[in-house]
């Protein structure tokens, strides 16, 4: 039987057909639960349908958590814990509250005195710092980048001079059809000594993860990315 609580369940970070990367302990607790906090539909029943072995669609009951949540949703799926219920918070990929929907709501659940319980799985930043070979002693994620020119430069300018003062790796992020447009703005900003590491489609058939200084990398080399979901990781000096 499940303890109650809220339950942050990870997603594979792509689609494959065997699973290589949730512990079936997870899988298990995903067929027992009942209530979920989901970023989008499609996608969750794609996901139950791939675990297999749940209970019936019709005995669960999904809510919408994402970006566009209104607070007081947020409240009517916090109401479901309060009730004694275990809900668990599932996202398009990878881990809930992590650049991901589930934050506000493992908050308030902290601030209830109700347990909220993180399941092992796949997190894309973790995994590319390990795999990157640039340090994982310290380091922090600057989330999304600026979309504007303008803005993306200072900001890559700030979090190279963090990188070099703090002697730290920085990760970030970008939407995957603004992939080149961004490395194309890496070359172009940083130092060319600095070190990069773009992670692509992590855990994947196709996963591809390269570390090279700015000056060395050139348009053949990344130009596949485009659309791929990545990580990107910055180390100076």
């Amino acid at each position: 039987m499940l303890e109650k609580a809220l339950y942050l369940i990870p997603v594979p970070l792509g689609k494959t057909d065997a699973n290589t990367s949730l512990a079936p302990g997870v899988l298990d607790i995903v067929r027992e639960l009942r209530f979920f906090a989901v970023e989008s539909m499609p996608n969750t029943l794609r996901f139950m349908q791939w675990v297999g072995e749940t209970k019936p669609m019709h005995e669960c009951t999904f809510f919408e958590l994402n970006k566009r949540t209104p607070p007081e949703e947020i409240m009517a799926i916090m109401n479901v814990l309060k009730k004694g219920e275990s809900l668990g918070i599932m996202t398009d990929a990878g881990c809930p509250a992590i650049a991901d929907p589930g934050a506000d709501l493992a908050k308030l659940a902290q601030e209830n005195g109700i347990r909220v319980i993180p399941l092992v799985g796949p997190n894309s930043m973790t995994l590319a710092l390990m795999a990157s070979g640039l340090g994982g002693q310290s380091y922090a994620f600057a989330g999304y980048l600026p979309i504007q020119e303008k803005d993306r430069k200072q900001t890559l300018l700030t979090l190279q001079e963090s990188s070099l003062v703090l002697n730290r790796t920085e990760l970030f992020m970008e939407a995957p059809h603004r992939n080149i447009s961004l490395v194309d703005s890496l070359r172009k900003t940083l130092n060319p000594n600095t070190k990069l590491c773009i992670a692509c489609n992590i855990t994947l058939p196709t996963e591809w993860i390269k570390t090279k200084r700015i000056s060395e990398w050139k348009l053949s080399d990344y130009e596949h990315i485009l659309k791929q979901p990545c990580v990107f990781l910055i180390k100076a000096g």
